[in-house]
C-alpha cells in the first residue's frame, strides 16, 4: 500500500521503500520507513506524509519541500537543501547535513532530539506550544522564533552565523534552565539580540542585547533566570554601596565565551511589572561576595524599556541583574570666586536633565527652581560658600551621594562720597567731589548729564537745572564693584549779594548775582550819579570792581538793575552793592 497523500516527486529507487502500518489501541498512526533506498527529491517536489518519516540506515537526499505530519526520525543519512516542515518530533539519531536546507517545526509541543546533535541551516518555530531541546543543536544561518518559546533546557542554541540579525521573532524567546543558553557569534561593530524569556512562573520576555565595541570574533552566551537570584546563592541584599535596591524578580547569565573585546549591554524590562531601573549590577565572588555595580546606564526604548551600560570587557562572572544605583557624583559648573554684593550667580551639574535635583547651599540662598539641574545662588557674607547637590533618577528613586563645591566669597568695596555746596545749588556752581569709598582701588564718576570720568575726587559743574543722579563704582583688585548713587537738585533762582571786597585776598573779592536756569539775563551796574560801571548777559559773569576803562572804583554803594527770565518765571530786579576795599 502507498500512504503519500501527494506524491510530486521522482524517486530514483536503488532498492525498495518499505512503507507499513503500525497500530495501537487508540490510534492508527501511518508510517513512512526507509529502510534500504536511496530517496532523492528534485527542486519544486512536494512530498506529504502523513505519519512518521523513518530514515533507517540508507540516504535521503532532499531538494523539494517535505511535509510530514509525524515525527521526523533518522537513523542514516539525510541531505539536500530542501525544507522539512515537521508537525512532530525531530529526532536526529545518525547524520544530518543541512546544507542550504530549513527546517520548520510547525506542530503542538514539539522536541529536538536523538542521540546526535543537529546542526540547522535555516529553523523556525511556529504552531503552537513549547519547541524543547533535549540536547545542544546549532544554526548556522537564521533562527526565526516567531511567536514560540525554544526551550534549551540545560543544553545550549549555537548561532553561528555572525549577521547581526541572524536571530528573528516577533514576541518567540529562547528559555533555558542551569547553565543552558542561547549562544551567537559576532564580527561586527553592530546590535546583536538575544531574545530571551521564560514560561516558568510568570511569563517573561526579557531580551538582552549586546554591542561589540570591535568587530573582531567573538561569541557570547545569554539566559533568562526567572527567579530571585538569592535563590541560587547571589544573595541581593548583599551589594556594593552604591547599589540602592536589586531585582528580586529575575535575573541573566551573560558569558563572553570566545574573544576578547568588550560590549554594551542593554537588560530590558518592562516597567509596568518590573519597575523602574537605573543601571545593572554583576555578582563577584572576589574580592567580596556581593553585587557590584556597573555603573548608571542610559535608557532604552526597544523593544522593551532597557538600561545600557558601555564597554563592558569583564565576563568572569556570568550573573547579571537590574539594580537602582546611586549615580555618580555630577560636577557642578560654576564660578568658585564671587563678589559677596554680586548678582545671583549660575550653576549648574550637566548629568541627566529629566532627574530632579536636591541643591543645598552654605552663606549663600537659592535664587528660584532648586529642583532643576541648573541654580543660582546669591551669596551672603565674604569668606567660603559650599554648594551642594544630589540627584534623584527619574528611572529609579536612588539618590546620589552629593557632589560639593567650594566657592571664595571676596568682600565687594564700600563705594560712597559726599559733595559741596550740598544745598542751593545753581548751574555753573563749581561742587566739589570727595569720595570717601573704601576697599577699592580705581572710580568711575558718572554725573549724569553726559559726562563720566575716572578720577578720585573731581569738580563738575551742571550746566542745567535739574535732577541728576550722580553714581560713583568702586573697584577692588579682584574686580568686584560696588555701586553709590546720590541725587543732586540744581534749582533755578537769583542770588543777590549786597557786598564785597575786591582786595585780592581770595574771599569776597567779585560781585556775583548767581543766576540758575536764566533763558535771558541782562546785569548792568552804575555809580551814584548813574554812569555805568558793568554790565553783563551772562550768568556767570563776575564784577571785580572796575570801571569800563578799568580804573578801581572807589569805596561806596553801587546801584544795578537785572533783567532776568527762566523760562516759566521773569526774575527782574533793581538793589544796591557796597563796594569796600
Amino acid at each position: 500500500m502507498t500512504f503519500f497523500k501527494k506524491l510530486f516527486l521522482k524517486f530514483y529507487l536503488l532498492s525498495f521503500i518499505y512503507c507499513s502500518i503500525l497500530l495501537n489501541s487508540v490510534v492508527a498512526q501511518p508510517i513512512c520507513t526507509n529502510n534500504s533506498a536511496v530517496i532523492f527529491t528534485q527542486p519544486m517536489a512536494l512530498v506529504t506524509i502523513n505519519g512518521d518519516f523513518n530514515n533507517i540506515d540508507t540516504s535521503l537526499t532532499n531538494n523539494g519541500q517535505m511535509l510530514i505530519n509525524g515525527n521526523f526520525i533518522n537513523d542514516g543519512l539525510v541531505q539536500g537543501n530542501g525544507v522539512y516542515e515537521v508537525m512532530g518530533n525531530w529526532i536526529n539519531n545518525s547524520s544530518f547535513l543541512c546544507g542550504i536546507s530549513s527546517v520548520i517545526l510547525k506542530g503542538g509541543p514539539q522536541l529536538i532530539t536523538g542521540t546526535q546533535q543537529t546542526t540547522f541551516y535555516n529553523l523556525s518555530t511556529t504552531g503552537i506550544g513549547v519547541k524543547t531541546m533535549t540536547l545542544n543543536s546549532t544554526v548556522t544561518n537564521n533562527l526565526n522564533l516567531t511567536d514560540r518559546e525554544l526551550a534549551t533546557d540545560i543544553n545550549t542554541i549555537f548561532i553561528t552565523n555572525t549577521y547581526p540579525l541572524a536571530v528573528t521573532n516577533s514576541t518567540g524567546f529562547v528559555s533555558s534552565l542551569g547553565n543552558g543558553s542561547l549562544s551567537r557569534n559576532t564580527a561586527s561593530s553592530n546590535e546583536y539580540l538575544f531574545p530571551v524569556g521564560s514560561s516558568l512562573g510568570t511569563l517573561r520576555y526579557r531580551p538582552v542585547s549586546l554591542f561589540p565595541t570591535a568587530s573582531n570574533n567573538n561569541t557570547f552566551s545569554v539566559s533568562l533566570v526567572n527567579h530571585n537570584a538569592t535563590l541560587d546563592g547571589y544573595d541581593i541584599s548583599l551589594k556594593d554601596s552604591t547599589i540602592c535596591t536589586m531585582d528580586s524578580l529575575y535575573y541573566h547569565r551573560i558569558n563572553r565565551t570566545t574573544g576578547v573585546d568588550s560590549a554594551n549591554i542593554t537588560m530590558y524590562y518592562d516597567p509596568l511589572t518590573d519597575g523602574n531601573w537605573n543601571g545593572m549590577a554583576n555578582w563577584k565572588p572576589i574580592p567580596l561576595s556581593q553585587w557590584i555595580s556597573m555603573g548608571v546606564g542610559t535608557h532604552q526604548t526597544t523593544p522593551l524599556v532597557g538600561v545600557t551600560e558601555y564597554n563592558w570587557g569583564d565576563f568572569s562572572s556570568d550573573p547579571y541583574a537590574l539594580a537602582t544605583v546611586s549615580p555618580s557624583a555630577g560636577i557642578i559648573y560654576g564660578d568658585t570666586l564671587v563678589c559677596n554684593n554680586a548678582a545671583p550667580s549660575f550653576y549648574a551639574v550637566w548629568t541627566d536633565t529629566t532627574s530632579t535635583y536636591v541643591w543645598n547651599v552654605i552663606n549663600g540662598t537659592i535664587v528660584g527652581d532648586s529642583t532643576s539641574n541648573v541654580v543660582y545662588i546669591d551669596w551672603d557674607s565674604a569668606g567660603v560658600g559650599i554648594l551642594s547637590v544630589q540627584q534623584i533618577p527619574l528611572f529609579g528613586a536612588c539618590i546620589s551621594q552629593p557632589s560639593f563645591l567650594l566657592v571664595n566669597i571676596i568682600p565687594s568695596p564700600i563705594a560712597n562720597f559726599t559733595f559741596s555746596p550740598d544745598t542751593n545749588l545753581f548751574t555753573y556752581d563749581l561742587i566739589g567731589f570727595t569720595n570717601t569709598s573704601t576697599g577699592a582701588i580705581t572710580y568711575q564718576w558718572n554725573f549724569n548729564d553726559g559726562l563720566v570720568v575716572a578720577q578720585q575726587d573731581p569738580f563738575h559743574v551742571f550746566e542745567n537745572v535739574g535732577n541728576y543722579s550722580v553714581s560713583l563704582i568702586a573697584t577692588n583688585s579682584f574686580g568686584c564693584t560696588d555701586t553709590s548713587v546720590q541725587k543732586i537738585n540744581i534749582v533755578e533762582g537769583i542770588i543777590s549779594p549786597n557786598v564785597f571786597t575786591p582786595n585780592d585776598d581770595g574771599f569776597n573779592d567779585y560781585f556775583h548775582i548767581k543766576g540758575s536756569g536764566m533763558e535771558v539775563y541782562n546785569l548792568k551796574i552804575y555809580d551814584r550819579w548813574g554812569q555805568l560801571m558793568f554790565e553783563s548777559n551772562s550768568p556767570s559773569a563776575k564784577w571785580d570792581g572796575k570801571t569800563l576803562a578799568g580804573v578801581e572804583a572807589s569805596d561806596g554803594t553801587y546801584f544795578y538793575t537785572l533783567i532776568s527770565k527762566s523760562g516759566t518765571k521773569d526774575y527782574n530786579r533793581t538793589g544796591t552793592v557796597t563796594l569796600i576795599r
